[in-house]
Parts: C-alpha cells; structure tokens; sequence
C-alpha cells in the first residue's frame, strides 16, 4: 500500500513539473519609421555616404540608363520598454503591408532585418547607420506581396536583439546590392509598404516550470500555443499516467 502512494506522489509531481508553458504575445507599432534614401552618379558613394532623404515607406534600389544610382533603407524603431523585465522571449516577427511594387526589368532581390544604432526619432543623417548583423531571415521581392503582408521572423540574435527596458531598433534592406556591394545596372526594383506592425511572443521567467530548462527557447511554438516538443512529450506523460493509475487502482482492489 504504502508502495503505491508512494508512486502516485511521485507521478503527480511529475506531472506539475511538466505543466504546459504557455506564450503571451504584445504587438507594437512604431515609435518611429522612415525610409532613406540616397543618390549618386557614383554607387560607391551612394551605397557609403551618410546621410541621405526621408521618403514613402518603401524598398528602392537600381540604376536606369544614366541616371545615378540610388539605394534606401528602412529603419524602425519600437518601445518594447512594457515587456516584463524576467521576459524570455520566445519569438518575433516584423509584418509589413504591401502597397506596390515595380520592377524593371524583374530581378530577384533578397531583403532581411539587420541590427541597427540610428536615432530614436529616424532622420535622414542615419542613412550609413543600418547595422550589418542579420536579425531574421531573408524574403526575395518576389515573395513580397503586393497588397498582402510579408513577414519576417526573427532568428536567435535578433531575439536578443528586442529590449525589455528601452527602444527596439533595426533596419531591413537589400542585401543582394546593398550588403554585398554589388553595383546594380539598368535595373531597377522598388516595393512600397505601409502598416509595419512588430509582434513579440514571451513567457515569464518566474512562471516556468522547472521543466523548462530541458528545452530550448527554439521548441517555442507562438501564439499562446504549447511548444512542439513539449506538447508531445507532455501529452504522452498524461496518458501514461492515466493508465498507470487505473492498474494500480484495479491491483489494490484485486488483493483488497
């Protein structure tokens, strides 16, 4: 008798130990948003010089005929300064509305976040401040929708990139002219977008099980949802533990 406690009591503990984990989720507009752009009959200098003109929310880049070259960035900043400071964030992702887009003549062009020091405000003079470090991953122009919206995801650095105590900032252009400084020629590829919309999913340090540390943050699933692995396992627990409960319930009545 005193057996069979003794294993529901450990079982149960078990079980507590393995509750679900389940993810909050803020959404964010900006704080601040602008493109930049810049001009030069020279692509060096216009892919280098520091500061350039605040437009329409858009991705530009090319060259036509003799015209200069030009190049834009985007930058965004967030106060994501309401998170709880013993967040652990699980994932992120940046969504952008299409508005329309040109291309002439069609290349493929890959676009991706990147780590960012412009000013919280952005203004022209933070051209040459878009960041180097990639933050998500990569969406060609021509998975960019028109009028839908495209979505970026974060990757790890680019979680650790979102702060708990103060502004949330990075910039997302093209990385096959731009951050490969490859010179474009008679090209020229343009998406407009509007509606840039930040959304973080993250649980509370002071509320996960001690389970929790035997999964990874990438096992995260999102939107309030369990995560994968976990579920599985968890899941599987439960049934065992049914089951092992109902035999142990029939042997005590059978030697009652």
């Amino acid at each position: 008798m005193k057996k069979i406690f003794t294993i529901l009591i450990l079982l149960l503990g078990v079980f507590f130990a393995f509750k679900p984990i389940l993810a909050d989720s803020n959404t964010y507009v900006p704080y601040s948003s602008a493109s930049i752009v810049a001009q030069d009959p020279n692509w060096n200098t216009c892919r280098g010089t520091t500061t350039g003109s605040i437009r329409q929310a858009s991705f530009q880049n090319g060259q036509l005929l003799t015209s200069p070259f030009f190049n834009e960035r985007s930058f965004f900043t967030f106060d994501t300064s309401d998170l709880p400071d013993d967040a652990v964030i699980q994932s992120a992702t940046l969504s952008l509305t299409g508005a329309g887009s040109f291309s002439n003549p069609p290349e493929v062009r890959q676009y991706q976040i990147y780590d960012s020091t412009h000013s919280d405000t952005v203004v022209a003079g933070d051209y040459d401040l878009r960041g180097t470090t990639p933050l998500s991953n990569t969406k060609a122009n021509t998975d960019l929708f028109f009028t839908g919206q495209t979505t970026w995801t974060f990757n790890a650095t680019g979680l650790a990139n979102i702060s708990l105590t103060s502004f949330t900032k990075f910039s997302l252009y093209e990385n096959t002219i731009d951050y490969n400084n490859v010179a474009p020629s008679n090209s020229v590829q343009e998406w407009k977008y509007f509606n840039p919309v930040l959304k973080v999913n993250y649980v509370a340090s002071s509320t996960l099980p001690v389970s929790y540390f035997l999964w990874t943050t990438s096992t995260m699933a999102t939107d309030n949802s369990l995560t994968s692995h976990f579920t599985f396992y968890y899941l599987l627990f439960k049934i065992f533990l049914g089951v092992l409960i109902i035999f142990l319930i029939a042997k005590k009545r059978k030697y009652a």
